[in-house]
């Protein structure tokens, strides 16, 4: 039988997974039997295994569950895998208890520990060895701390003077190298709290599977950073906080370590990962990076993600809380998207928040840079990118928004600004399609503004805002415009550039049209009210002036067909006068009526048949639009027949008696004329 290559090569996978697996266990075993001859030889012991077994019932504490009984002491490495009665339960009556390390689901089996109490201190140093939730064995291995249970790893609390984890620790490992369709699951419910010195790494290694669920009042609290590789979840609500760049929590800076405080999505090409805030949920940083794979965040409801100085700073306080120094020493900058590969999308919904306040010295930018960028502030080609705000949701830089840094064709980014609720704010500048040294990028920075109502949020920049490479894009999504309508779409200090590289616009229905209107300070967005030419807000005499002209030049840009019948002609006049102003022809002074007193005006004037073309208007008598008044203009003001009858009614029709006016009016013009 001929094999295709996609089988060939799951087989070849799986045959090195199990190769593998196998050189851990030998060199594993291989450690085991070192340290059984060094207590042999009366050498002190470096590790203790203990094994779970599950032979009596599921208690931790129960001698008979274990190969080699409970363990106990830093020098106590627990490993649950497989075995009976899981999941293991360690209950509050444990009080505090050191472990050097703890493993679930190993090599051999799934593994599953729930703490409901007590303090559980595994000091991992001791023994250099790391924790693992999930490492190579199949099925779902998990850790849940309920209730008040604490679980403080490699020594959280710095002694003294605080500052600084050398990043030498021994990383907290969640589903590292778990095959397909197997899990490691870290658990946190009710007031549990778990602060991690060094790293948290969610499914590190080769195409590993994890999952981070917080929900009640719970806390994790990371020294240095945290990574995500491989398919991973993080899901907070209700009140659960998240924190990376304080193991102590964010503000104690006298007593908890820190490094760069990294949040890391997807550093593979084949990782996925997600990241879900709701209810009143934070997440706190010192800096956000994706690095490839594809990655989403979603904020909803109340929660939060905010990216500021939390070593020093229990909140954020934009300005205030800034991450500073150099991006080589213990702090990095911001960005998503970096390589070619990647994808990341942002969404805020409801009264969700994301802010970012970062400005590190020597970094070629500061704030938050779009598909591209690195961690330490240079470049690369750069992703594609979306941040999607609607509802009541904020979200703001302090600095710059760099909008596509990266240098590759490819690269992309979308700001999509929904309904008039929505809050972007920008505090330096916005820079689209641009790189660090201000040269035009190939790639496209795109803001997507979608109306849904007569207002409309406004993206507020303090600085620059650079848009002359970046693209302008409108929707409409369940509002129909009706006409005058406008949208201040973006304000700044400044504005660079006096149009988008592209602007998309929706269609409007005739004689309805858009005008966009740049400045130095504002990106403008009306909607033209049928009839106002001029855009002033009214229809006035020069609206009627404007649109005489264009009949008589034969111009049939729909701006001007009135009545959508694709010409320009008298009819779109007819409904100007009668339709949109309600008005008659005749009613010169377009006060509603048409009386004496308009004849008076016109004729005050003294333009009637005068011999010079073109010199007249509505107010100075031309009611047929040739540009001049004469005898025509007064046939068609008296066909109405409604002079002296007051303002106009919706829908008038005009009445016969019109014509005998007409005869007056013209017998009044030649005793006057004699």
């Amino acid at each position: 039988m001929r094999h295709t290559n996609t089988e060939s090569s799951t087989g070849f996978e799986a045959a090195t997974r199990i190769l593998e697996k196998g050189l851990q266990k030998m060199k594993r075993r291989i450690i085991i039997s070192l340290m059984s001859l060094f207590m042999l030889s009366g050498s002190p012991s470096l590790a203790d295994d203990k094994t779970w077994t599950g032979s009596v019932d599921n208690d931790f504490l129960t001698d008979g569950n274990w190969s080699g009984g409970v363990p106990a002491s830093d020098e106590d490495i627990a490993i649950i895998e497989g075995g009976n009665n899981l999941p293991v339960v360690m209950s509050d009556s444990i009080g505090e208890r050191q472990l050097g390390a703890l493993k679930l689901g190993e090599f051999e089996a799934a593994g599953s520990l729930v703490q409901n109490g007590g303090t559980l201190n595994i000091v991992a140093d001791t023994l250099g060895e790391e924790t693992f939730i999930g490492l190579d064995a199949e099925g779902t291995s998990s850790l849940t701390l309920n209730g008040d249970s604490v679980l403080l790893y490699d020594e959280p609390f710095a002694e003294g003077d605080g500052f600084d984890t050398d990043g030498t620790g021994k990383d907290f490992d969640v589903g590292k190298n778990v095959p397909e369709d197997s899990l490691g699951l870290l658990e946190l419910h009710n007031n549990a709290i778990l602060r991690i010195s060094d790293d948290l790494k969610l499914a590190d290694g080769t195409g590993g599977h994890a999952r981070l669920a917080m929900d009640g009042n719970s806390q994790v609290t990371v020294g240095s950073g945290i990574s995500v590789d491989g398919t991973t979840q993080i899901q907070l609500s209700e009140n659960a906080l998240l924190v990376t760049g304080n193991s102590a929590g964010p503000g104690n800076d006298q007593t908890g370590r820190t490094n760069e405080g990294y949040l890391t999505l997807s550093t593979a090409i084949d990782g996925e990962s997600t990241v879900e805030i709701s209810d009143q949920a934070r997440l706190y940083a010192r800096t956000l990076q994706q690095r490839d794979g594809v990655s989403s965040i979603t904020v909803t409801g109340e929660g939060q993600f905010h990216v500021f100085e939390v070593f020093e700073s229990a909140e954020p306080s934009a300005g205030e809380a800034t991450v500073s120094g150099p991006a080589q020493g213990p702090q990095r900058t911001s960005n998503v998207a970096q390589a070619a590969t990647a994808e990341m999308s942002i969404t805020l919904r409801d009264s969700a928040t994301m802010t970012f306040d970062t400005d590190l010295d020597d970094s070629e930018w500061s704030g938050l840079a779009l598909s591209g960028g690195t961690n330490r502030g240079g470049n690369a080609d750069g992703g594609s990118t979306v941040i999607d705000v609607s509802d009541s949701a904020q979200f703001s830089v302090a600095q710059d928004l760099h909008m596509t840094i990266g240098i590759g064709p490819d690269a992309n980014s979308t700001l999509k600004v929904t309904g008039p609720d929505a809050k972007v704010q920008i505090g330096g500048d916005l820079r689209m399609a641009i790189d660090p040294t201000d040269v035009e990028n190939e790639g496209t920075a795109t803001l997507l503004t979608v109306i849904t109502a007569e207002s409309q949020a406004t993206v507020e920049v303090g600085g620059t805002a650079l848009i002359s490479n970046g693209d302008l894009v409108v929707e409409l999504s369940g509002y129909t415009p009706t006409g005058g309508e406008s949208y201040d779409l973006l304000v700044a200090e400044t504005i660079s550039g006096d149009a988008f590289r592209d602007t998309t616009l929706p269609p409007l229905a005739a004689p309805l049209a858009w005008n966009l209107m740049i400045d130095g300070t504002s990106v403008k967005l009306s909607i033209l009210q049928p009839g106002d030419f001029n855009q002033n807000g009214l229809l006035d005499v020069e609206d009627i002036n404007l649109l005489s002209a264009a009949v008589r030049s034969g111009d049939m840009d729909s701006v001007w067909d009135l009545n959508a019948d694709g010409q320009v002609n008298n009819d779109d006049r007819v409904v100007w006068v009668n339709d949109l102003k309600n008005t008659y022809f005749g009613d010169a002074n377009l006060d509603g009526e048409f009386n004496s007193g308009d004849l008076v005006a016109v004729f005050g004037v003294g333009e009637y048949e005068d011999g010079i073309p073109l010199n007249s208007g509505w107010g100075t008598g031309d009611w047929d639009g040739n540009g001049d008044f004469e005898s025509g203009d007064l046939v068609v003001a008296f066909a109405e027949g409604a002079y002296e009858t007051g303002p106009r009614p919706m829908n008038a029709v005009p009445e016969p008696a019109g014509l005998v006016l007409i005869g007056i009016a013209i017998l009044m013009i030649g005793a006057r004329r004699r």
